[in-house]
């Protein structure tokens, strides 16, 4: 591990911090630097956690603490949830495969976590294990900084729902970095869902790699909300044959936030499945960039593959931009992309207020019309109406608390919504 660690300061301090041409010159992190983080801040954050979840799957995080909770029925059924350093030391068998990917996203980002992560989790799901509880993940920021490095193994044939929320307790300025580590053996399914709603005085940095094993899937359902700048990168490989992706993306950036999303969907193994749909709305003095790449590898053979990206403006300091992109180095695929970025149309405002709202209601319809979409296409309920509670909190500009979701979420029901159509198969190119 020190070793490890040691290779990743190196490249973390000579890595730009794009590494594609196409990025170089978008992003909001040219700044970032070990100058903006105390060395004390990196070894000294350990948090109290005084909370306690009747779940029986779950894990707490705030600083370098973390509070792991396994039923013991799971654990009879041979799942395996412990401390980072714990599985390092205990189940090298299992983890060090994370440690030696070769397919692995590498960036700036990345590396600084790998050499300064202080806190995290190991998760594992045996073959043949169907969860029908998900494990749920609160991360409760407290610290000034906070590393986590968080690894998932899901064996062969096996199904599990992961849930995160990611909240503040404190009003000081902070930096949250997040590695997540997805292996998704062959014929499994994970759904993974977050929603970041940290305050606007953190700098949030989150890294989804995600590996699909033959005829594996992966649903990702991401909510990006808080924090000053936020910096995500969710990365799915498609490595086995047969095996599937889709990755949801929601942001909703207010006052001076600014949003760097990127998604990728990289086609290694043959028939496999790729869909990315990513939706941001910008008000205020807000900023966001959407960016996205489709990699087809050479013997990716019928790999079909679709990047959408699309941005809302509400006022006319606000900005945007979408930039997709495809890399493809083979023929007999599939793969389309769009891109947009509008403000909102003074007809439908119209429209809708010639029904009787008032104008800032009309506004709001379209701002939940516009993301419809996308909720609607979420498999997890849980997830469906949170998303929809908290896109109400950033319209009405409140701060969004652990306590404040939890009372919203309590008193809404939950209803199944069938899905009518294929959002994907309905882009004319795509057809």
């Amino acid at each position: 591990m020190k070793e490890f660690r040691t290779k990743a300061f190196e490249k973390f301090s000579t890595m730009p911090i794009e590494n594609s041409q196409i990025f170089k010159k978008n992003t909001f992190f040219f700044t970032f630097g070990l100058d903006k983080i105390r060395a004390e801040d990196l070894v000294n954050g350990k948090s109290t956690v005084d909370k306690k979840l009747d779940l029986e799957a779950y894990v707490i995080q705030s600083g370098f603490t973390t509070v792991l909770h396994l039923s013991d029925d799971l654990k009879k059924k041979g799942v395996i949830l412990k401390n980072i350093n714990d599985a390092i030391k205990e189940d090298e068998n299992l983890v060090k495969e994370f440690f030696t990917n070769k397919n692995r996203e590498i960036d700036k980002m990345t590396m600084f976590n790998d050499a300064f992560f202080n806190s995290g989790f190991f998760f594992y799901v045996p073959k043949n294990v169907e969860l029908e509880i998900p494990l749920f993940i609160l991360n409760l920021n407290k610290t000034k900084v906070q590393v986590a490095k968080n690894l998932i193994l899901v064996d062969e044939k096996s199904m599990v729902d992961i849930i995160k929320e990611d909240y503040s307790e404190t009003q000081d300025e902070s930096v949250v970095s997040e590695n997540f580590e997805v292996m998704i053996k062959d014929d499994s399914q994970v759904t993974l869902s977050n929603l970041q709603m940290l305050n606007q005085n953190v700098l949030s940095i989150g890294n989804y790699n995600v590996y699909c094993g033959k005829e594996s899937k992966i649903f990702l359902n991401m909510g990006n909300f808080g924090g000053s700048k936020i910096r995500s990168r969710v990365n799915s490989f498609l490595i086995g044959d047969g095996s599937s992706a889709e990755d949801l993306e929601v942001g909703f950036g207010n006052q001076r936030q600014n949003f760097d999303i990127y998604s990728s969907l990289n086609h290694i193994g043959k028939f496999t499945i790729g869909k990315v749909l990513s939706k941001g709305i910008f008000k205020d003095k807000s900023m966001g960039l959407l960016k996205g790449m489709i990699k087809i590898d050479e013997d990716a053979k019928n790999a079909n593959s679709i990047l959408s990206e699309h941005s809302l403006l509400l006022s006319q300091d606000a900005k945007a931009d979408a930039i997709p992109g495809l890399e493809i180095k083979t023929n007999e695929v599939k793969a389309t992309h769009s891109a947009s970025v509008a403000p909102l149309d003074e007809e439908k405002i119209f429209y809708i207020m010639s029904r009787g709202l008032s104008m800032d209601e009309a506004k709001k319809q379209i701002v939940f019309g516009f993301f419809a979409p996308v909720i609607e296409r979420v498999n997890s309920e849980e997830m469906k109406i949170k998303l929809q509670d908290v896109i109400e909190l950033k319209w009405m500009n409140k701060e969004i608390s652990s306590e404040l979701s939890k009372k919203i979420f309590d008193v809404r029901k939950q209803s199944e919504r069938k899905i009518e159509s294929d959002i994907f198969g309905t882009h004319y190119k795509y057809r």
